[in-house]
C-alpha cells in the first residue's frame, strides 16, 4: 500500500496443526461414535434392543465428529459461521431422530411366562439439544458479524496467532 499502512494479512495456515486435527478427529469419533455403537452392540448381544442400530450410531458419530472438527479448523475464515450453523442443524436433527426412536426393551422369561418391558428413554436427547441450539445462534451471529465487518475476525485471529 502506498499510504504506509500494512495490508491485513490472512491468518497463517500452520501445517503442524494437522496431526493434532487428525488426533482430535479420531478421538472425537471414538467418543461419540465407537463407544455408543459398542454399547448398542453389547446390549443387543445380551438380549436388549435400544432402537438405533450399530451402523446408525457409527454414522451419526462420524457426522458429528467431522463437522465439529471442520468448524474448529475453519474458525478464522468466513466459512466458520455457515459451517457452525450446518453443524448445529445436523446435531439437532440427529438428537431429534434419536430422541424419537430411542427405547430400551428387554424380554424376561420365568417358567412359562414371557414378559417384555419397553421404556422410552429418548428425553435425554431432547436435553442435549441445548448445546446445538446455542451453537446455531452463535453461528448466525458470526455470519452477521462477518457480513457487517468483513476481515475483522481474520485480523483478530491473526493477532492471536
Amino acid at each position: 500500500m502506498t499510504d504506509g499502512s500494512s495490508p491485513v494479512t490472512p491468518p497463517r495456515r500452520d501445517r503442524r496443526k494437522w496431526p493434532l486435527v487428525v488426533v482430535v478427529l479420531v478421538g472425537l469419533f471414538v467418543l461419540v461414535g465407537v463407544f455408543p455403537a459398542w454399547g448398542v452392540l453389547y446390549e443387543s448381544n445380551h438380549g436388549m434392543s435400544l432402537g438405533p442400530s450399530f451402523v446408525e450410531i457409527l454414522a451419526f458419530g462420524a457426522i458429528v465428529a467431522i463437522l465439529t472438527v471442520l468448524v474448529w479448523v475453519l474458525r478464522p475464515t468466513p466459512a466458520y459461521g455457515f459451517l457452525k450453523v450446518l453443524s448445529s442443524l445436523a446435531k439437532i436433527g440427529i438428537f431429534l431422530f434419536l430422541g424419537a426412536i430411542f427405547t430400551v426393551s428387554d424380554t424376561f422369561t420365568s417358567g412359562d411366562a414371557i414378559v417384555t418391558a419397553t421404556v422410552g428413554s429418548g428425553e435425554i436427547f431432547y436435553l442435549l439439544l441445548i448445546a446445538p441450539a446455542v451453537g446455531l445462534v452463535s453461528g448466525i451471529l458470526f455470519i452477521v458479524l462477518d457480513r457487517q465487518f468483513p476481515g475483522y475476525r481474520a485480523e483478530k485471529e491473526h493477532e492471536r496467532s
